[in-house]
């Protein structure tokens, strides 16, 4: 489906990026942008989009880049505490 086509039809505004060298532009018209604004980034289909969950692990097994997990990087960051004892 043409989702730029339909998300103008909402009366949003939006952009198909179809090249990575049109990627910055477009997220800065985005961000520039008042109202709500659909980007449609045009990625391979072989490419990873991350981040993701590798299928069949649980959303805490979350991959930051190809090499990254959640895991590591959350061990990296202070812990937020909630004030409940478990």
């Amino acid at each position: 489906p043409d989702f730029v086509a339909l998300a103008r039809a909402f009366g949003w505004n939006a952009h198909r990026v179809e090249h990575r060298d049109q990627l910055d532009q477009a997220l800065q018209k985005c961000l520039d942008s008042v109202g709500p604004y659909f980007l449609d980034v045009q990625v391979v289909a072989e490419e990873n989009c991350f981040p993701m969950i590798p299928a069949g692990r649980g959303h805490h097994e979350v991959l930051l880049a190809k090499d990254r997990l959640y895991e590591e990087h959350s061990a990296e960051a202070p812990r937020a505490t909630t004030g409940v004892q478990t």
